[in-house]
């Protein structure tokens, strides 16, 4: 039986002084009202109403139970209407991983923005570059670049990156300019250890993929600050388009290999299945669907 309804039901009944009603107002047939108030009275254990053919009235226990049980439904009615809206109150926090080399280019100004949009709202970040096991690790979303593995965890596409290779035109010009991936040995190169490929860059040639291995000159767990070596001409780089871009358009860098790159790595915001997915959490992630580069 629910309890909460029958309370309701037997209300409508007094309320309206007639089964016949009170079954019309709630667009019930009168059995099925008059079930519900025996079936109340059955679970507490005394009698509510007296019954007539043609009426019915309170017995003393169903007045003083009345008067509680009105007490009651309002208090609940005021715990629904407060849950409905914390459910729509969009705060907290939430707990989320990236690569680094996102972290610092990509979401940082997007969390920012979402951030001043939900003033509420609280992140803390767990910005490394290896796997993370979101259930173990209480995280709430996870963005990763690269092909993900067949799990029970929920991806959804956001975007892509492609790696280029790039180099100054002033290193060009003092030390020549390699023509195909396997040529790389005889250069300088410089190595971001951030990555899972580190110094052994990976190509593809029509379907074939491989990997190129080099010696690195310069290596820094930052893809920025090896686009700033990059730009003085101490070697070359193997970075996310999005670092290199803006030097490439102001022509301190050129990209070497075109024909040799790798297809573009997707970008995919990943979440349990099994997570209560808060209003927030909803929120961060229709915000970075819709906003984040293409």
């Amino acid at each position: 039986m629910d309890v909460i309804r029958a309370m309701q039901i037997f209300q409508e009944v007094v309320r309206e002084g007639s089964f016949r009603q009170a079954a019309e107002n709630l667009n019930l047939v009168n059995s099925a009202v008059s079930r519900q108030v025996s079936e109340l009275e059955r679970w507490l254990g005394f009698k509510l109403l007296y019954r007539t053919t043609r009426a019915q009235s309170l017995t003393e226990e169903g007045r003083v139970f009345l008067g509680e049980m009105k007490e009651l439904l309002v208090r609940l009615e005021t715990l629904r209407i407060h849950a409905n809206e914390q459910q729509e109150n969009i705060a907290g926090v939430i707990r989320i991983t990236a690569p680094a080399f996102l972290s610092n280019t990509r979401l940082a100004p997007l969390l920012t923005k979402f951030m001043q949009t939900y003033p509420e709202v609280s992140l803390s970040m767990l910005c490394v570059d290896r796997y993370v096991n979101l259930v173990e690790e209480g995280i709430d979303l996870a963005v990763r670049a690269g092909t993900l593995e067949d799990s029970s965890l929920i991806a959804r596409h956001i975007g892509d990156v492609r790696l280029r290779v790039v180099a100054s035109p002033d290193y060009l010009r003092a030390n020549g300019r390699p023509h195909t991936p396997q040529e790389l040995n005889r250069f300088q190169c410089l190595v971001d250890t951030t990555p899972r490929y580190k110094n052994k860059w990976p190509f593809q040639e029509g379907r074939r993929k491989y990997s190129v291995s080099v010696t690195n000159k310069v290596e820094a767990n930052n893809g920025e600050t090896i686009l700033d070596f990059a730009k003085e001409g101490i070697g070359i780089a193997y970075l996310p388009d999005f670092i290199v871009e803006d030097a490439l358009s102001t022509g301190q860098l050129e990209v070497l290999f075109l024909e040799w790159q790798l297809e573009p790595l997707p970008i995919s915001l990943v979440y349990s299945q099994n997570r209560l997915m808060t209003p927030a959490l909803r929120a961060l992630i229709d915000f970075l669907i819709q906003n984040y580069p293409s």
